[in-house]
This record gives structure tokens, C-alpha cells and sequence, in this order.
């Protein structure tokens, strides 16, 4: 039977048939012919030129179209929409014409083919809630590409919607339809065409939003009038890509009376679509939010990513046009476990545009090296962040680096770049590490770029490295964590953690640590001392350290030496008396040799007494 239908819906469109009368004599004898019962429907369409609400005259909207019986219900043909004509030039110069048939017309469902046929007999509604004239010339306006993409309307069913400070209008379509794409078009006084308010885009007041089964169109009209919204789709598939979104529905919508206050055009972001782009699920990753919209919570937003694998990301804050706000929100990034969040900190209300970038690390094509935006989050924030003013920062400065996942790194303890201390001014961060590294660090006082990395000490062990902070007083610090992989021999070291440290109380005095130099850093570990100072006044200092390969490790004060006695493969142990030299501001330099020339040392550590 099916095969038979096909045949017949191919003989239909092998000659051009562009009369109704034609297309249904042609149908019905098709059908009658396989032995289906079938009927001729008439009534009105709405036709191209059709506007919501306008009157449908039968003498200038008349129209038929077929009803037939199959599969055990009564289905709906319009063999007339359904052909499409294409119009070629011969290689004379004539014009050639044709027609291809457009399945959509073909046993369409009936609520939908109900948003642009209106038989004379409801009975051929086929729908339980019969529909009158009235409501018919105020549904939607939709176009043969609503039918194509299996759309429907979720949330408005009347096409003439009446807003106040803000419209959503859902579309729903088939999960498995997962390539679709949507934009729109706003327009006032659909006459005249205005399509700006203020010098700003129309469409800057609106947002599309992808679902898995649904797309939201979010409106927010900045004065009083009549609006025109086009909602235009495509559709990638496997098989390619549409080269042009075309128009799917039509709406009009009507603000009675001027809003309250200013409205806020969304933030200028890159695309009109937001959430997640077709590149987040070509890099395996996937959303931990519901929604591309979220709202503040005591001023911080949250924007979850789960990875399958180390992908490299960035993030970028975009604010409205006419947002009066003075300082960019902060953006925090970290990575726990498989998880990546962005953390918008506001101190200001408003809305807040935050885009993420992505790339892959293991790609071999230098093209899909760079970063590509994959996703846009909309951050709304109704309650800042009290009682804190934030030092201004480069974008994508918190967090981990590009390199921070290639190198294989992840952190251990403190997994969030922001981080508060209220109760005293000391800190340890431990890093994983899966290869041999060389790390360095940087403190910056953040409001008077004051350096004070002698504050910081590093100390490395298999398959982890620690940095010991002291703060020195109260206030915010950047701790910049760099380094390189153990062969490489350019001496380059490379951003890969930043960390914003809110020291807000200074409980305990704290001193510098010892200068470290290169070969500190490649896996040596202080136990003790790792402080020195003029107030300590002990005069026996007893000295334990790991420090991997070496032959011999000393002390050296003034002209004097004082070796250290090995207990193991790395260890080294030894006591000095230290009591002459407090406050006198005299080196202390802890040295190792490796062998080859035995007179020959490098300094690891140096103390200041």
C-alpha cells in the first residue's frame, strides 16, 4: 500500500500541475485507485500576503484540499501547496519551468495544517477542540517551514500577544531534531520598519533559547506600540548544513503603556542565540545548567561544564549598552574533578552577557586550535555582592590556564581561584602533577602592585607541589602560579593558575621565606627550618631537607661550611649554632653538589638573619 501511494505521489509531480482543481482530480483518482476512501475539503488558506487578524473573504481565500482515509484514520492532503515551482534558465536564454513536491502538505498532522486551512465544515477540523473563524485569523502566522521543522506552538496558540515588561513565546519541535537553529527580528510599526530604539538594535531586546525539545523567545519591549516578530530556523544535520535561515512564524505584539522604568537591551553578545552552541557537544561537553538564563544569588552566578576530557576554556563578561555600571563582574574559574564553573562575582545589579570559549589541546589542525565561542550564558543579577569592592582584572585572569590542563595539572585543596581568609593570613595550595615539572610564583599586592613573592614558598614531592603563603597585611593579592615542563631547557615559564586571595584579617606576624633558586625547584623539600629571622634568638638550628641526585649539600655562613650528613637516597640532616649571627643581617645559603667538580655547588636556598 505505502508503495503504491508513493508512486502515485511521484506521478502527481511528474507533469506541472498548477491548477487546485487539477491537483484534486489528479488526487482523488490516485487515491480511489488504490482503494482509499477520499474526500474534497473546501474552505479558506491563509496566503502569503495574509496578515493575524485579517478578515478571510471566501471569493478572494477559497481554497480545497483532500481528505483521506488511511491507516485506520482520516488524514489531510493539499497537493496544491504542496508543489513547489522552480523556475531554469535554458542554455537559450528561455525559462524553464518545474515542480518539486514538498512532503510537508503530504498527511499533515491536523492541528497544525489547522494553522492555515479552515474547512466550511469543522468536522474536517479532525481536532477534539474545535476551532471557530474568530480564533483561526488570530493564530500564528506560519510559513511552510513551520510544518518542514515539526514545529508547534507551546505557549501563545493566538498570534496577537499583549505584553507587559516581558514575553516568552516557546516553540516546541522533536528532540531528535537537535541541529536546529533560531533567530528573530523585531520590528516596530511594521510600516515604517523601525527596527532600532535609541541608536540600539530592536533584537538586543530579545534572546532566543535552545532546548532539547523546545525553542523560548524572550522579549522585553522598550516602549509602547505595535511590534512585528519573524522567528526565522534552520537546520544541520549530518548530512550538511543550511546555508540561510528561513522565516517560520509570525507573531505581533502589542505594549499598551510605556514601562515603568528604562529597559535593559540584553548584552551585545556574539550570537542572538543563547546556552550552548553546536561546538559545546562536538568538544564531548555538557551543560550542568538548565537554562542559559541565571539568576544571582547574593550576587554570584554559577555556569557549570562537565567534561568527558581536559578542554581548554576562557570566558568573556559583555555588558548592555546602557547599563551604568563601573566595575566588569569578576569572573572566578576553576576545575573540580571532571567539572569546570565560572563564578560571575557582581558588585552591581544588572544583566550580565558571559561567553566561553573553548579548544581542544589534542588537536593536530592549527585552525581548530584557536578558541571559538561555544556557548553564551545570560546572568541576571538582582543582588550584588555587598560590602566588597574587587580589584579590576584582565579577563579570564582567575583560575586555570590554557596550560594548566595540557601540562596535566589539577588542584588538590584549594580548588576555587577566589579565595577568603577571615581568620588569618596564612595559606597552603597543593597542586597534582602527572610529569616532571618547575614552578615559580609571583605575589602581587593587588591595590598597590607591591611584589611581595619572597612571602611565598615552594616546595615539590612526587606527583605534587606545594605553595606556602604568608600573607603580610590585610587587603586582596594576586598569586600568580607559572611554570614549564622539566625538559623543556628554554627557561620559559608560562602562566597556568591564578588565585585572588581576600586576606581580611592579619592575625599573626609573619616573615619572608627563604629566596629559592633553580634547582630548588626541581623536586627539593624543606622540613625544617623554613623560616629564619633576627627575632627567633635559637641558637642551635637543626636543618632537614630532600634534595633528589645530589652528592654533597652544605651550609655556608660567612667563610664557614658545614656539611649535612646524608640519611637516604634524598634526605639530608645537620645542626648549626646560629647565635652570633641573628641580626646582622648575614647570608645563609643552603648549596648541593652533583657531582663532577667536587669544589663546585649550586645554591638552593638562601636565608637572611
Amino acid at each position: 500500500m505505502l508503495t503504491l501511494i508513493c508512486l502515485m505521489w511521484s506521478m502527481l509531480y511528474s507533469k506541472p500541475i498548477r491548477t487546485v482543481h487539477r491537483c484534486l482530480r489528479v488526487v482523488n483518482f490516485h487515491f480511489s485507485f488504490a482503494g482509499l476512501p477520499c474526500r474534497v475539503i473546501s474552505g479558506v488558506v491563509k496566503g502569503a500576503n495574509y496578515n493575524i487578524g485579517m478578515p478571510l473573504p471566501p471569493q478572494e481565500y477559497q481554497h480545497w484540499w483532500n481528505a483521506v482515509f488511511i491507516y485506520g484514520k482520516w488524514c489531510l492532503v493539499d497537493s496544491y501547496l504542496a508543489t513547489i515551482p522552480l523556475v531554469n534558465k535554458t542554455s537559450k536564454g528561455d525559462m524553464k519551468f518545474s515542480y518539486n513536491a514538498f512532503e510537508n502538505y503530504f498527511l499533515v498532522d491536523p492541528p497544525k495544517l489547522l494553522l492555515t486551512h479552515f474547512p466550511d465544515e469543522s468536522c474536517w477540523q479532525l481536532v477534539s477542540d474545535v476551532v471557530t473563524l474568530d480564533e483561526f485569523i488570530l493564530q500564528p502566522k506560519i510559513t511552510p517551514h513551520f510544518l518542514h521543522f515539526a514545529l508547534q506552538t507551546l505557549s501563545h496558540k493566538v498570534g496577537r500577544i499583549y505584553s507587559g515588561d516581558e514575553t516568552e513565546i516557546q516553540l516546541g519541535f522533536p528532540s531528535q531534531r537537535s541541529g536546529l537553529k533560531f533567530v528573530f527580528s523585531l520590528i516596530y510599526d511594521y510600516e515604517k520598519g523601525v527596527d532600532e530604539y535609541n541608536g540600539v538594535k530592536l533584537t538586543q531586546y530579545g534572546l532566543v533559547e535552545i532546548l532539547s525539545n523546545a525553542v523560548v523567545i524572550r522579549l522585553s519591549l522598550p516602549k509602547k506600540g505595535k511590534y512585528t516578530l519573524h522567528v526565522f530556523g534552520k537546520e544541520d544535520t549530518s548530512t550538511g548544513k543550511d546555508i540561510s535561515f528561513s522565516q517560520v512564524c509570525e507573531y505581533e505584539l502589542i505594549r499598551e503603556k510605556d514601562p515603568h522604568k528604562v529597559v535593559c537591551p540584553y548584552p551585545p553578545c556574539s550570537s542572538l542565540m543563547w546556552g550552548p552552541g553546536p561546538g559545546f557537544y562536538q568538544l564531548g561537553l555538557t551543560p550542568g545548567n538548565t537554562r542559559a538564563i541565571i539568576q544571582s544569588k547574593g550576587g554570584k552566578a554559577e555556569v557549570r561544564i562537565k567534561m568527558v576530557k581536559a578542554i581548554q576554556l576562557r570566558s568573556q563578561v559583555k555588558l548592555s549598552p546602557v547599563l551604568a555600571v563601573e566595575d566588569v563582574p569578576l569572573v572566578v574559574y576553576k576545575i573540580v574533578d571532571n567539572m569546570a564553573c565560572f563564578t560571575v562575582v557582581a558588585t552591581e545589579k544588572g544583566r550580565y552577557g558571559l561567553e566561553i570559549y573553548a579548544r581542544d589541546p589534542d588537536t593536530v589542525d592549527s585552525d581548530d586550535m584557536r578558541f571559538r565561542q561555544v556557548a553564551q550564558y545570560l546572568i541576571e543579577c538582582n543582588d550584588a555582592t555587598p560590602n566588597i569592592i574587587l580589584p579590576k582584572l584582565p579577563p579570564g585572569y582567575l583560575g586555570p590556564q590554557p596550560k594548566f590542563t595540557e601540562f596535566g595539572l589539577r588542584t588538590l585543596n584549594e580548588h576555587d581561584p577566589l579565595i577568603e581568609l577571615k581568620d588569618g593570613n596564612h595559606l597552603e595550595i597543593q597542586l597534582g602533577t602527572t610529569r616532571g615539572m618547575k614552578f615559580n610564583a609571583g605575589l602581587i599586592q593587588a591595590d598597590t602592585s607591591q611584589d611581595v613573592s619572597d612571602f611565598i614558598f615552594i616546595q615539590t614531592q612526587p606527583s605534587m607541589v606545594t605553595f606556602l603563603v604568608n600573607i603580610p597585611s590585610t587587603g586582596f593579592y594576586k598569586l600568580q602560579i607559572h611554570g614549564n615542563v622539566s625538559e623543556d631547557q628554554s627557561h620559559t615559564s608560562l602562566g597556568l593558575f591564578n588565585y585572588l586571595i581576600h586576606c581580611k584579617a592579619a592575625t599573626d606576624t609573619v616573615y619572608p621565606y627563604p629566596r629559592q633558586l633553580g634547582h630548588w625547584k626541581e623536586g627539593c623539600y624543606m622540613l625544617e627550618p623554613l623560616i629564619l629571622h633576627a627575632d627567633m634568638k635559637q641558637p642551635e638550628v637543626k636543618f632537614r631537607t630532600h634534595v633528589p641526585k645530589a652528592k654533597q649539600v652544605v651550609l655556608f655562613v660567612e667563610h664557614n661550611v658545614h656539611p649535612l650528613e646524608s640519611l637516604g637516597p634524598v634526605q639530608w640532616e645537620g645542626t648549626i649554632n646560629l647565635s652570633k649571627y641573628y641580626g646582622t643581617d648575614t647570608k645563609l645559603i643552603l648549596a648541593a653538589n652533583y657531582g663532577g667538580d667536587e669544589e663546585r655547588f649550586a645554591t638552593l636556598l638562601e636565608y637572611k638573619l
